[in-house]
């Protein structure tokens, strides 16, 4: 965005001192009244390019006269009315403009509400940003893509209309809109094809309107087969969702951030979804990833990993159990559980991605059933009580835990409390004895890894030394 800003300022410094014709050509500069224009490329529209001193009430005219020619304002400029030194409370925008330049109207700071007409389809970025007084937005019929920023730091509008036209919401376009309660749609078959940039307004807003009526149990009609990412990302007043079997195709974090979503059903016929053994989560079939939970959500032991961001603000979730078949937990899959208190991490899993359990503030427990600490990144457990909550691992592995950057978070707070009833001489844990112990034993004997007394200790003599790796090949070779 800094960029953006910088590009605006510097071309402002050429409106300042244009080239004035008094045949004005494509390309060139004249002003009438407060307003300076651009002629456009068809010499028949103009820009409205800069604006500096305006205030009060703003009326862009539709048509501008100059030497006898009247052309149609088309666009307001890129920076038109940044940081006017006027105070704007008010501006009418004709029904000729259809693009709304970059930080066109950004930091007006005294404008009370922002109306957009039916002409206009693109709002570029930064174009309404910072403007802190206004109290209301209305989007015209015929709005497809709102920037980047566009109406960030409007932080007094408490609603919003998404007109149906709309196609594109870029990054953070309402950010920091923290007194926005509602949006109001009309079609939920285009609010589900709107590509959002991570910039969904539902993230602060707490009622989501369809004709009128709140969406609380969304169910999603036969005739959507595409939800788009971040789709409903963040609404707050989801209680459950229910797919049918033509929907096909659920984007990156449609539903991530619901934290008061209770209940998930799939279509028992949707070839690529399913909820199956009623677990209240999204699972795709073909990867057998769960990708969407809740906080009444059970993993079947047929779930082999569990996706990014899949429980990510899911305040309701107090304890999650992940079965043997899980082995994978990408990034930021229980980011921010606030409530999350207990946690078991199955003797299969291999590698915990960033973030997935970051701000997990109220973590008591987690009791990890790896042998091997599994792999991962050091921002897994970021914002963990580390004092508080105690890492359950399997007998003799305390070290082993302590020396992994994943864990090393919970090194004074470590407990090897967990039996995994491992055979005699099954030194690497895998739960046979064969000859690829003898190797991880001896590895364990010369130093190269963390000696492990409660597996290695094979013959029981209380010491871990060569004698053990006898006793251990006379166990392979069923010699006693």
């Amino acid at each position: 965005m800094k960029n953006t800003i910088i590009t605006m300022m510097l071309s402002m410094a050429f409106i300042i001192i244009p080239s004035f014709d008094s045949n004005a050509a494509i390309g060139d500069y004249f002003t009438v009244g407060d307003f300076t224009y651009l002629v456009n490329n068809d010499n028949q529209t103009v820009t409205l390019a800069f604006a500096p001193y305006v205030s009060g009430q703003v009326v862009i005219p539709e048509t501008v006269e100059y030497n006898g020619i009247n052309y149609t304002v088309t666009i307001i400029g890129e920076g038109a009315f940044f940081e006017n030194e006027g105070i704007i409370t008010d501006v009418t925008i004709p029904n000729t403009v259809t693009t709304i330049g970059n930080c066109a109207f950004s930091q007006c700071e005294g404008l009370k509400s922002i109306v957009i007409p039916n002409s206009v389809t693109i709002i570029g970025e930064l174009a309404f940003h910072g403007c802190k007084g206004a109290e209301s937005i209305t989007l015209g019929n015929s709005v497809k893509s709102i920037g980047d920023m566009a109406f960030s730091g409007c932080s007094k509008v408490t609603s919003l209309t998404i007109p149906q036209s709309v196609t594109y919401i870029g990054y953070s376009a309402f950010s920091t809109c923290y007194a926005l309660d509602a949006i109001y749609i009309t079609d939920l078959a285009k609010w589900c094809q709107i590509d959002f940039f991570d910039s969904n307004p539902l993230v602060y807003a707490k009622h989501l309107y369809l004709n009128g009526e709140e969406i609380t149990d969304l169910v999603i009609p036969e005739n959507i087969r595409t939800i788009k990412p971040y789709a409903f990302n963040g609404y707050k007043g989801l209680k459950s969702v229910t797919i049918p079997a033509s929907t096909t195709s659920i984007g990156w974090h449609a539903f991530s951030m619901c934290r008061n979503l209770e209940s998930i059903i799939i279509d028992e016929k949707n070839p690529k979804y399913d909820s199956r053994e009623n677990c209240n989560a999204i699972i795709d079939k073909e990867t057998n990833s769960l990708f969407m939970g809740c906080k009444n959500s059970i993993v079947p032991n047929s779930v082999t990993s569990i996706g990014a961001g899949a429980f990510s603000n899911c305040y309701g979730l107090t304890e999650i159990s992940l079965p043997n078949s899980v082995s994978r937990i990408e990034e930021s899959a229980f980011y921010d559980c606030l409530n999350l208190k207990d946690v078991t991490i199955p003797k299969t899993m291999s590698y915990i991605g960033t973030w997935a359990f970051t701000s997990c503030t109220s973590l008591d427990n987690i009791y990890c059933y790896a042998f091997n600490p599994p792999n991962g990144e050091f921002e897994s457990f970021m914002g963990v009580n580390e004092v508080s909550c105690v890492l359950h691992v399997p007998k003799g592995q305390t070290q082993a835990y302590k020396k992994s950057y994943v864990w090393i978070r919970f090194q004074n707070n470590i407990v090897d409390d967990i039996d995994l009833h491992l055979e005699p001489g099954d030194v690497n844990g895998d739960e046979h004895v064969n000859v690829t112990d003898v190797t991880s034993l001896v590895n364990m004997i010369l130093g190269v890894t963390i000696k492990n007394d409660y597996t290695a200790d094979v013959n029981g003599d209380g010491k871990v030394n060569v004698s053990d790796v006898t006793a251990l090949i006379n166990r392979i070779l069923g010699i006693k």
